[in-house]
C-alpha cells in the first residue's frame, strides 16, 4: 500500500543516515564541534574571518598578520567545505603570511550549482576582494590551486601576474585526469563523456604562457 511503501522509504533513509553517521563520524564530529570564535581566539599572529563575496555570496576565510611579507591565495579542491576544512587550511599558516580561501558556489555554505562559469566568476570576485585589502598591499601574491583547484589558480593567474603560482596534485587536463583514474582493465568498457567547457580547460596550455 502506499503507506507501507512510505514508511519503508522513510525507514530506509534513516538506515542509510545512521550508517553515514557510523562510517564519517570523524568528520561530522568536526562538523558539529566547529567553533569560529573558538579558532579566532586561539590565533596569536593571524586575524580570521569568514565573510561572503557580494555577487557570488560564496565564503572567504581570511587569515591576515601585521608581519605577512606574502599572501597566499587558495584554490582548493572539490568537496572543500569552510566548515570544518578551514582548521586544516589553517596548517599552512606562519607568521610571515596572509592567507585567503575560496568556499566555491555549491559548496557547504555558499549557494549556487557548481559549474566551470560560475567558479571563474566567483573565483575571479575572490582575487579582486582579497587584492582590495590594503592589509596585504606590500606583499608579495601567491596563487596556491589542489586538485580541481589548481585548474582554477592557473586561470587567475593568466589573468592576475602573480609572483608565485603553486600546484598541488592537479592535471594538465580533464582528458588526462580521465585517463590517470580509470583502471586500465575498466577502459574497454567505461566511457565518460565530458562538457565542452571542460574539455576546453588545459593547465598545460596556460602554464606555456606564464613566466
Amino acid at each position: 500500500t502506499p503507506a507501507n511503501s512510505t514508511y519503508s522509504f522513510w525507514s530506509t533513509l534513516l538506515a542509510e543516515s545512521n550508517n553515514y553517521r557510523v562510517q564519517q563520524s570523524e568528520y561530522i564530529d568536526a562538523i558539529e564541534s566547529f567553533n569560529l570564535a573558538e579558532i579566532a581566539e586561539d590565533m596569536t599572529a593571524h586575524k580570521l574571518s569568514i565573510q561572503k563575496l557580494r555577487k557570488s555570496k560564496a565564503q572567504v576565510a581570511s587569515f591576515v598578520s601585521n608581519t605577512a611579507t606574502a599572501t597566499v591565495l587558495v584554490f582548493p579542491g572539490n568537496g572543500f567545505n569552510m566548515m570544518p576544512d578551514v582548521k586544516e587550511i589553517q596548517k599552512m599558516l606562519s607568521p610571515n603570511m596572509n592567507l585567503f580561501v575560496l568556499e566555491y558556489p555549491g559548496m557547504g555554505e555558499s549557494p549556487g550549482q557548481l559549474t566551470v562559469d560560475k567558479l571563474k566568476a566567483s573565483s575571479a570576485e575572490f582575487v579582486d576582494f582579497a587584492k582590495s585589502n590594503p592589509d596585504i598591499a606590500n606583499t608579495s601574491l601567491v596563487m596556491y590551486g589542489f586538485s580541481l583547484g589548481g585548474f582554477v589558480a592557473t586561470e587567475m593567474a593568466l589573468a592576475n601576474k602573480p609572483d608565485a603560482l603553486i600546484l598541488d596534485s592537479t592535471a594538465p587536463d580533464i582528458q588526462s585526469w580521465i585517463n590517470a583514474n580509470v583502471p586500465i582493465l575498466a577502459k574497454a568498457v567505461v566511457n565518460i563523456e565530458v562538457e565542452d567547457s571542460l574539455n576546453n580547460v588545459s593547465n598545460s596550455s596556460i602554464l606555456q604562457t606564464l613566466t
